[in-house]
């Protein structure tokens, strides 16, 4: 077999095209797709000559290597699939087998290869989206070892991790192969492509820089570009690859930057137009590899054959680079002029002010105290948070601050610690490649080996300190002696490169009157030199501050300010400082200048004596430090008090820009765009909603302050919205989003509330005149009152735009009810799948673009909507439940009332993956992925609102729960007095016309008495007024926050009864479920009348809307049934 690194040496290798878009083009059933609709990767099993047939065509075209159909086919991509994990090793078996096959076939014409292709995992685990990073790093290396092993086994020749838009992922993705390798006992090349957008980053920001700084620590061959862009947008990131990576480079750009036409996505560029462009990637840049992705054919490979295949790649003489990086951007550890700063704010043993912020976790804080160290010069963030007066433990705090600096500000950050394993956990949350501080030989001497075996994990610069077996180093020669061993561990144990090394040669304060320190400052400097002369490549670094301890903060400034200056001329490369605190060596007194100078080189034995004298009686006006903000504009500071949440100072804020601009200035040109700026965060996830919502707090308690300095003729808002849940609907958290987020983007809002009647939200609109009306409903039933508002407003002549939203709602209803007696309303009918969907056309309708938009609407083609047929002459046939023998007795009869419930013993039921992804926005992710999330982020704001519910009564549950004689009579459940001789309520239920022919009814005894519980929960309509209470005030997150526990908190409280029944019933294990209506099994939401009735459940302050729906909106109904077998299903 050819090698194809050796290949790739001598020849310009030829990938393919897009490959997903030629699968779609072939005649594919659904029944093709077997359990997995959609799911293009189990053709690989299902239909695997539709693969095999796509990858020959690009064969045929000159494709040297051809990728596997495997790119959404990890683990965690094909439960996504609802298929189970173990499958995932199956389906790339077969991708790389089918691969395998055709690329044997046609590998006498030239050696052909099969890519083992993996692709990104659907989250972003650098991310400040807590649902899109609640994965670990670890899950993720399992994962992708996990996809490499079936891709190595099927016979694929290399590795191609494609479409990469997370560096931190592409990491783990590296890893993960490399580990599958290793127990494989194989060695193959992996690719990496990187996608960047239009401005040439990542989707979080990070730079070419970045990624390169990144990328060049670990063991792969092939570093490209791919996907997201054409060409054209692609050279200065190809051009930055070429002159700084002696890794071979490829290029797989997209047919052109897409646009849509008429709902299709079209790609602009032809073959024949994207090659002049990969001739220039290839003759001048020196580009190895060629191909093309997103809306490209065999075509584009053909004719890129024709023009490279035997061509030798020219002779590239690349830059090495010597950089740490964020996720963001790269640092060259090399500054000129020196030093490399090494902020120190962000070190709980040597800031008093952190480890105050720290010890509260006033996480805000701490982000502005970081941002001022670095705008005050820093290059680097040291971070450190072992202190013996903090609570938690050391890696609590380490993984909360590197994920939430990573994120915040842009410089790397150096991770210190002496703890191996506290390193490694904040590494694996670091996108980038960072700095450790530090290793030594302390103690037994092992803790420098744990760390370099993280070090060549994940790769990092690194900080050794001059300690040994004996302590630190005090003189020249002993600094000199540990830093050589330091040195040669480094460089020759481990093989890693000197030019990432630094060494600490420790320096000791001159300031105690501690004879043993009195030369300390020499015999630092000193080392400094010989340590640069003898020792090739490695630099040094100091934490300058130490020299100074004990004295004054003006004299420690200046004696800093003096050793830091000649500490540079003997070669120092780094300094870890606060850099606000140095002051230029030219602005310090001769006198000053020559106290120090005496100090620091022992010139006589006064010379600390002759300091103390100096400042004695002196005074010196110290300004306070600011935390942030101090070079900004004041446009800035308050602009960034919305962006980035920040609470603190916003009142001072506001006026400090009042004494520059008017008041509706400031909400015009200032708050709403910043307000602007956060939606667009949440659009490119980079903000959850609780983020949005407290943004959003913060401008409301902005806009409500300056309203007081507004002149009546003033206007900051920009149309007219009427809102309404409508009649019927006791559900109004989506209604309240609208509201929050329209609100807050500068648009008066006119809330009507839940259950709003049809006319007056008309009458309102027409008081108003509303730009807009905004319509809510959660449920099918209740939707229908949208059709009637749009036919009333038709009736009345009135054309004003209707945006339409909620659970039951989607575009094919919104289509359906936008025409009244086959003519469409001319006011437009919009659907609105998100807050900010709705926001993005109310922005539309209140401008210039108004006419086109309606323009659009009025001229969409009509779609006929299909009417639901009953199925004619249908068979009923039975299921094969068989009902349950054990019937449990009557634990007594009728029903009973429990009050005074502790919340305490209703919140273990709670279903946190419903509070968290239903309730608070954070969606997308499965139970078991959410343990990182609740225990650093959420968690404790979940058991704070718990207990607060508790002790300010926000929730009063109450419950009324019975039990019943039943008996099934075909498709009904019959429910019987005590004395057995009377029916008094009837329940009749769909049964399915296929599959299984289930029905609730089946889970009972038809032939003699059964019995069945009824429940109704409710956690009071308390909750709901505090939740209005905190959105009047502006804290709309926590008005999310509470809701979302009270509805899941509801649900808890249903299956605490559930389970007390099932016990109650005598059963030791708990089985059977509890059915709701409005679910697919009982459907007809009229049986809660009967259900409320049989069980006089306005007791506990519950009762029914006109649709049949629970008021308040935090209650819950539900018939228990026993029977172990219950399941759900849908009819």
């Amino acid at each position: 077999m050819v090698n194809f690194i050796e290949l790739l040496k001598k020849k310009i290798m030829i990938f393919d095209g897009s490959f997903g878009a030629l699968i779609s083009s072939m005649e594919i059933s659904e029944k093709d797709y077997g359990e997995a609709p959609g799911y293009t990767e189990i053709l690989n099993l299902t239909k695997p000559e539709i693969i095999e047939s796509v990858t020959e065509q690009y064969f045929k075209a000159g494709s040297d290597a051809v990728q596997t159909n495997s790119f959404t086919a990890s683990p965690l991509k094909v439960v996504e699939f609802g298929l189970p994990r173990e499958k995932a090793y199956e389906i790339n078996y077969n991708a790389a087998k089918i691969c395998r096959k055709v690329a044997d076939k046609y590998s006498h014409i030239k050696p052909r290869f099969v890519k083992g292709t993996i692709g990104p995992s659907g989250f972003l685990p650098s991310s400040t989206d807590e649902a899109l990073s609640i994965i670990t790093y670890d899950e993720l290396v399992q994962n992708f070892y996990e996809q490499a092993l079936g891709l190595i086994d099927g016979g694929s020749d290399l590795f191609m991790i494609e479409t990469q838009q997370d560096i931190l992922e592409t990491k783990a993705t590296i890893i993960g192969i490399q580990k599958a390798l290793k127990e494989k006992g194989k060695k193959l090349p992996i690719v990496v492509q990187i996608t960047y957008d239009i401005n040439g980053k990542m989707l979080l920001g990070t730079t070419i820089e970045s990624v390169l700084t990144t990328l060049n620590l670990f063991d792969i061959d092939i570093i490209g570009v791919q996907c997201s862009t054409g060409p054209k947008e692609m050279m200065d990131n190809i051009r930055y690859l070429c002159k700084y990576t002696d890794k071979f480079i490829s290029v797989i750009p997209n047919a052109g930057i897409p646009y849509n036409e008429s709902g299709n996505t079209v790609y602009p560029m032809k073959a024949d137009e994207m090659l002049p462009f990969m001739k220039k990637f290839v003759y001048e840049y020196g580009i190895n590899i060629v191909g093309a992705c997103c809306g490209s054919s065999p075509k584009f490979v053909e004719l890129m054959a024709k023009e490279f295949d035997g061509k030798k790649p020219i002779q590239r003489n690349p830059i090495k680079l010597t950089s740490v990086s964020s996720g963001m951007i790269s640092v060259d550890l090399k500054q000129d002029p020196k030093p490399l700063i090494i902020g120190e704010t962000t070190n709980a043993t040597g800031s008093k002010k952190f480890l105050r912020l720290l010890k509260v976790e006033n996480y805000e804080e701490i982000i502005e105290l970081a941002r001022a160290q670095i705008k005050s010069g820093a290059h680097l963030l040291d971070i450190s948070v072992a202190h013996n007066d903090l609570e938690k433990e050391e890696k609590y705090y380490m993984k909360k601050l590197v994920k939430l600096l990573s994120n915040t500000i842009q410089s790397p950050l150096v991770i210190d610690s002496t703890d191996y394993k506290v390193i490694r956990e904040a590494l694996t949350l670091y996108p980038g490649k960072a700095m450790i501080n530090s290793i030594n030989f302390e103690g037994d001497g092992s803790r420098i080996y744990n760390i370099l075996e993280i070090v060549k994990e994940f790769g990092a610069a690194v900080i050794g300190l001059t300690i040994d077996e004996e302590g630190m180093a005090e003189t020249c020669d002993k600094k000199f002696e540990v830093a050589k061993r330091i040195y040669d561990t480094y460089t020759k144990e481990y093989g890693l490169d000197p030019e990432e090394l630094f060494i600490d040669v420790l320096t000791f304060p001159l300031t105690t009157g501690d004879k043993k320190y009195i030369n300390s400052a020499n015999e630092t400097l000193n080392a400094i030199k010989k340590i640069k002369e003898q020792l090739p490549g490695v630099k040094t670094v100091l934490g300058v501050s130490n020299v100074s301890f004990g004295i004054k903060r003006h004299s420690r400034k200046v004696l800093n300010s003096v050793f830091l200056y000649h500490a540079i001329k003997y070669g120092l490369d780094s300094a870890i400082i606060d850099s606000k605190k140095i002051i230029p060596y030219s602005e310090i007194s001769d006198e000053e200048k020559t106290l120090f100078e005496d100090l620091i080189f022992n010139k006589h034995k006064d010379a600390l004596q002759k300091v103390i004298e100096y400042y004695e009686d002196k005074t010196f006006e110290e300004s306070d430090e600011k935390i942030i903000d101090e070079n900004l504009t004041i446009e800035e500071k308050l602009s960034n008090k919305i962006i980035f949440r920040q609470h603190t100072n916003i009142i001072e804020t506001i006026d400090e820009a009042l004494k520059k601009y008017k008041a509706v200035k400031i909400i015009n040109d200032i708050l709403i765009p910043a307000m602007r700026e956060v939606g667009e965060k949440f659009g490119r996830g980079e903000y959850i909603l609780p983020f949005v919502l407290e943004a959003a707090g913060i401008m409301k308690k902005s806009v409500s302050y300056l309203e007081q300095f507004l002149n009546k003729d003033d206007s900051y808002t920009r149309g007219k919205m009427v809102l309404a849940t409508v009649y019927g609907d006791v559900h109004d958290i989506g209604k309240n989003l609208v509201k929050t987020i329209v609100s807050n983007n500068g648009f008066e809002v006119i809330d009507l509330g839940k259950q709003v009647p049809v006319q007056k939200i008309i009458d309102k609109a027409k008081e108003v005149n509303a730009d807009v009306i905004g319509l809510s409903a959660l449920l099918v039933s209740t939707s229908k009152q949208m059709k009637i508002i749009i036919e009333e407003l038709k009736k009345q002549n009135l054309n004003i735009p209707v945006i339409v939203g909620g659970a039951s709602i989607n575009t094919r209803y919104t289509r359906e009810i936008s025409y009244v007696n086959k003519e469409k309303y001319q006011g437009g009918v919009f659907y609105a799948n998100t807050a900010f969907d709705g926001l993005k056309f109310i922005k539309e309708l209140t401008s210039e673009d108004k006419e086109k938009l309606i323009e659009k609407y009025l001229n969409e083609p009509k779609k006929e909507i299909k009417e639901k047929k009953e199925l004619e002459n249908k068979i009923i046939k039975k299921s094969d439940i068989i009902p349950s023998t054990n019937i449990p007795k009557l634990p007594f009869f009728g029903n009973k009332i429990l009050r005074d419930i502790n919340l305490n013993n209703v919140y273990p039921f709670l279903n946190l993956d419903y509070v968290y992804k239903l309730g608070w926005g954070i969606r997308g992710l499965k139970k078991e992925e959410y343990d990182k999330i609740i225990k650093e982020k959420f968690g404790p704001i979940l058991e704070k609102l718990k207990i607060e519910s508790i002790e300010k009564k926000y929730m009063v549950p109450e419950v009324v729960y019975g039990y019943y004689p039943c008996k099934k009579e075909k498709d009904s459940l019959v429910i019987f007095n005590q004395d057995l001789t009377n029916e008094l309520i009837r329940f009749k239920f769909p049964r399915q016309s296929s599959e299984k022919f289930l029905c609730l009814s089946d889970y009972f005894n038809e032939n003699k008495f059964d019995v069945v519980a009824l429940q109704v929960v409710s956690v009071g309509n308390n909750v709901t007024k505090v939740c209005q209470n905190f959105n009047d005030k502006g804290e709309y997150d926590k008005a999310l926050y509470l809701h979302g526990l009270a509805v899941e908190t509801a649900e808890g409280l249903a299956e605490y009864t559930n389970r007390q029944i099932i016990k109650e019933m005598g059963f030791n294990d708990f089985q059977g479920l509890r059915y709701s209506f409005g679910y697919p099994t009982c459907p007809d939401l009229k049986d809660q009348k009967k259900l409320f009735e049989i069980l006089d459940a306005k007791r506990i302050g519950t009762k029914l809307t006109e649709n049949y729906q629970i008021d308040p909106e935090c209650s819950t109904s539900a018939i228990v049934v026993y029977h172990k077998d219950a399941k759900y299903f849908n009819v």
